[in-house]
């Protein structure tokens, strides 16, 4: 093996075990869900760990709540407000 595809692989080892601490780490799942998470970062590496850490990011967004739709962006007049 060359020295690249050594720092490659270390790399993806270093990126594995990052992504199982991330997953291990968090309280908002049981430990079978954990550990089936962790099972698929290390069977399909560079894929699942990508994926598990799109679907945290899309978790963790914050909820925004609706604004009211009778309400204008364009100053306080209304539709009713025109003759």
């Amino acid at each position: 093996m060359g020295n690249y595809a050594l720092a490659g692989l270390g790399l993806l080892i270093v990126f594995n075990i990052l992504i199982s601490l991330v997953i291990y780490k968090r309280n908002d799942f049981e430990t079978f869900q954990k550990v089936a998470q962790i099972v698929l970062v290390w069977l399909l590496p560079v894929i699942g760990g990508a994926g598990i850490l799109i679907f945290y990011k899309s978790i963790d967004k914050p909820i925004r709540k609706p604004e009211s739709f009778a309400k204008r962006s364009e100053g306080n007049s209304s539709w009713q407000d025109e003759p």
